[in-house]
C-alpha cells in the first residue's frame, strides 16, 4: 500500500514542477526557431568577406543566438501579458498560461524583467556596440508591435510589415556578432530581401488564421474586420515579388553566380503558397515548421548550396 504522505509529497512536487513550467512557457523557447535568422546572418557575414570561422568565431556565433533569443523572449512574454485577453477568445490559445488562470502577471514580469536584464548585461561585456544596438532594436521592435498606444499589432496590414522586420534586426545581430565594427552592415538589398520574405510568411499566417476563425475572425483580432481572402493573398503576392525582386538585383550586383539559385527559391514561395491555404496550415504557427522536414531539409538544403556557391 502507498505511503498516504508519499503520495502527498510526490503531488505538491508534481504541481510545483508544473507551475514553473507554465511559468516558462509564455517565453515560447519553442519559438526560438525564427532565431535561426542570427546564425544564418553570421554564416552570411563571414561568406561574403570570405571569412574561415574557427571555433572561437562558432561559440560567438552561438553566444550571439543564446542572446537575441533571450531578448525575443522578453517581447514573447510581454505578448502574452497584453494579448490575454484576445487569446481567450482564441478555440487554442485561451488555453495558453495567462488565459487560463495557470499565471500571475506580476510574478511572470519579474521574471521576464530579470531574463532582460541578464540578456543586455551580456551582450554589453561580451558584444561590441552593434551589436547591442541590434538587439535593443528587436527589444523596441517588439515593444512598438505589443504596447499601447502605438501597438501597430492593431494596424491592418501594417502589423505584418512592421512585425517582419525584426528579421533583417536579427540577421542584423548574426551579422554584427562574427565580423569587426569597421564591416559590421549588412547589404541594404539583402535586407531588404529578408524583410520581405519575412512579411510574405507573416501575411500567409493572416490569411491562414482567417481562413480558420472564419465568422469569429474579428473577436480574436480586431484588424480581421479589414481582410478579406483575395486582400490578403494578393498583399501576400505582393511581398513574394518584391523579394524575388530585390534578392535578384542583389544577386546580380553583389554574387551573379548565386542567380541559378532564383528557380529554387520561387519553388519554396509556391510551396508556401499551398501550406497557406491547407485547412490547418502550419504557417498559423511558422515555429512548428519542423513537423514539415521535407520543407525544412529542403531550405535548409538550398541555403548551404547558396553559401557554398558565394565563397567560390
Amino acid at each position: 500500500m502507498d505511503d498516504p504522505e508519499l503520495v502527498r509529497t510526490t503531488e505538491a512536487t508534481s504541481d510545483l514542477a508544473g507551475c514553473w513550467a507554465d511559468y516558462l512557457r509564455p517565453l515560447r523557447f519553442d519559438h526560438w526557431i525564427k532565431n535561426l535568422v542570427v546564425p544564418a546572418g553570421s554564416t552570411l557575414a563571414l561568406a561574403a568577406h570570405r571569412i574561415v570561422p574557427d571555433w572561437g568565431v562558432v561559440g560567438t556565433a552561438g553566444l550571439a543566438f543564446l542572446i537575441s533569443g533571450f531578448v525575443s523572449s522578453t517581447n514573447y512574454a510581454i505578448n502574452e501579458v497584453l494579448d490575454a485577453r484576445f487569446d481567450a477568445q482564441h478555440p487554442v490559445k485561451r488555453e495558453r498560461p495567462i488565459p487560463s488562470g495557470r499565471v500571475r502577471v506580476g510574478p511572470l514580469l519579474v521574471l521576464t524583467a530579470v531574463i532582460a536584464l541578464t540578456a543586455f548585461a551580456g551582450a554589453t561585456w561580451l558584444f561590441p556596440p552593434a551589436f547591442v544596438l541590434a538587439n535593443l532594436a528587436l527589444f523596441l521592435a517588439g515593444l512598438l508591435y505589443n504596447v499601447p498606444p502605438i501597438r501597430l499589432k492593431d494596424w491592418p496590414y501594417l502589423d505584418a510589415l512592421v512585425e517582419s522586420l525584426t528579421n533583417p534586426i536579427r540577421l542584423s545581430i548574426g551579422w554584427c556578432a562574427v565580423l569587426p565594427t569597421n564591416l559590421a552592415t549588412p547589404p541594404i538589398l539583402l535586407l531588404v530581401a529578408v524583410w520581405a520574405f519575412g512579411a510574405f510568411l507573416m501575411t500567409g499566417k493572416r490569411l491562414a488564421e482567417f481562413r480558420l476563425l472564419g465568422s469569429g475572425a474579428a473577436r480574436y483580432r480586431q484588424t480581421f474586420e479589414s481582410y478579406s481572402v483575395r486582400a490578403l493573398f494578393g498583399v501576400q503576392l505582393g511581398y513574394a515579388i518584391a523579394a524575388m525582386l530585390a534578392l535578384g538585383w542583389f544577386f546580380a550586383s553583389e554574387r551573379p553566380q548565386l542567380l541559378r539559385s532564383l528557380p529554387l527559391i520561387a519553388l519554396i514561395l509556391a510551396w508556401t503558397f499551398k501550406m497557406t491555404f491547407e485547412r490547418e496550415s502550419p504557417l498559423i504557427d511558422p515555429e512548428h515548421l519542423y513537423r514539415r522536414p521535407v520543407f525544412l531539409i529542403f531550405s535548409l538544403a538550398l541555403f548551404a548550396g547558396m553559401v557554398a556557391w558565394a565563397v567560390r
